[in-house]
């Protein structure tokens, strides 16, 4: 079963969330120093999560993967994002990100999908 995107819910900010972001994206924008960077990861963490939950809870990811699983490899993937993101193009960073996560997701859920047959099928050779 492969992950298909889950239907878009908005994750609601405040005006203060909106000028914060817009500062760390001005300080990144200025120096781009890992201080600067993980303050951004750490701000769309939640963003992150919230895809995550989506597909979870969704039934878009099989059984045997749980949102945990997939977390390290969005987070991975939320970094990449921060790090190639343009504020100054006119994007909407969340629309620039969002596929790249789904895609981490679905990546994630291919590399478990074949070790979890090549577990499931050495499980049932020892019972041969």
């Amino acid at each position: 079963m492969i992950a298909t995107a889950p239907t878009r819910r908005r994750i609601r900010r405040t005006r203060e969330q909106v000028d914060h972001e817009a500062e760390l994206w001005r300080r990144y924008t200025h120096r781009r120093t890992l201080t600067n960077r993980n303050a951004l990861v750490a701000c769309y963490k939640r963003f992150a999560w919230h895809l995550i939950r989506q597909y979870e809870q969704g039934g878009h990811l099989p059984p045997q993967l749980t949102g945990d699983d997939v977390s390290g490899a969005v987070m991975a993937a939320l970094v990449w994002c921060v790090e190639r993101f343009r504020p100054n193009s006119g994007a909407v960073f969340t629309t620039f990100a969002r596929r790249r996560l789904q895609g981490a997701i679905i990546d994630e859920q291919r590399r478990w999908g074949g070790r979890w047959m090549d577990i499931a099928g050495s499980v049932a050779g020892w019972h041969t």
